[in-house]
């Protein structure tokens, strides 16, 4: 009876723990808003589309234009932005952006870091080409949320 009460306990703890490792999961895919211009004709993106466009890989809109990506420098938006989309770690993708800058492999696609979300969002207003992310909680309807889909 005594080692039937120990495997509840630890079945218990093993689900309450994978438990919240799928909600703490789902929690950070909410964390996060891609956004662009209110103009911006994009509706939706896929993630794949998202991790080309963020990796330098992707470097026009459909109409023709140069993307031009607005990312953040640190916080959590960013952490879990890098690591659910472009599957980078913040210091890979800082390397991936230096040596495309380095070896001018950045073509027409430029990249613009950012300290603070409210900067990236002024930045988004002025120019209808770019595409950025933010924490949910910062979005306004100064700028347009785009929806990801698998």
């Amino acid at each position: 009876a005594r080692g039937e009460k120990k495997m509840k306990v630890k079945t218990t703890i093993i689900l309450l723990w994978i438990f919240f490792i799928f909600a703490s999961a789902l929690g950070a895919a909410k964390d996060f808003a891609v956004i662009v211009h209110p103009d911006n004709p994009t509706p939706t993106l896929t993630a794949k589309n998202l991790e080309m466009i963020f990796t330098g890989e992707k470097t026009t809109w459909p109409d023709g234009k140069s993307i031009k990506v607005a990312a953040l420098k640190n916080g959590e938006a960013h952490k879990t932005f890098l690591k659910r989309i472009v599957k980078l770690t913040p210091m890979n993708f800082s390397m991936l952006w230096k040596k495309k800058i380095f070896t001018g492999e950045i073509g027409g696609n430029q990249i613009n870091f950012f300290k603070t979300e409210e900067n990236l969002k002024e930045y988004l207003k002025d120019n209808p080409a770019a595409i950025g992310y933010i924490s949910a909680a910062s979005l306004d309807d100064t700028v347009k949320k785009i929806k990801i889909t698998e």
